[in-house]
């Protein structure tokens, strides 16, 4: 099995939005599009945002020996003034193999575990029944939130 790197991406990596159509262009395999809730259209935008603004989340990539990504995981944060710290939420993560799969799941929790101001990690997705997203709730031994989430779009 060929050894994978796994690398943390975020506003104070130096090379950081080298990877900007690196993760659009992995995400935009088709293969992906059944599983992900990824929309295509402004996913740069999304990617070199969240890598500009250091408050906004981080990539995890898993790159073969040829730098090409076999796998992406976003993540961003949401500030909890009643536990003083951040939530990491899942957005989306996607890989070319279970075992790549799995370890972006542990590096990503590991990650959690490092940082003193992470209270937890959430996952939110648009599909309830998905089952890509309830074996990333299961790896990451999420329970279900007691809380309802209500929301308003504004433009």
């Amino acid at each position: 099995m060929e050894d994978i790197k796994y690398t943390k991406i975020d506003a104070s990596t130096p090379s950081k939005l080298d990877y900007v159509d690196l993760i659009h262009d992995f995400m935009a395999n088709p293969k992906f599009q059944e599983t992900s809730t990824v929309h295509l259209e402004g996913l740069k935008d999304v990617i070199t945002l969240t890598l500009e603004q250091k408050n906004y989340g981080f990539f995890f990539v898993a790159q073969d020996s040829h730098d090409q990504i076999q796998g992406v995981l976003m993540a961003s944060y949401e500030f909890t003034d009643w536990r003083n710290g951040v939530f990491f939420w899942v957005q989306f993560l996607e890989a070319e193999s279970e075992d790549i799969f799995q370890a972006l799941l542990a590096t990503f929790k590991d990650e959690a575990d490092k940082v003193e101001d992470c209270k937890g990690i959430r996952s939110i997705y648009q599909n309830k029944c998905s089952d890509h997203w309830e074996k990333i709730d299961k790896a990451l031994e999420l329970d279900k939130s007691p809380y309802c989430l209500y929301h308003i779009d504004v433009e």
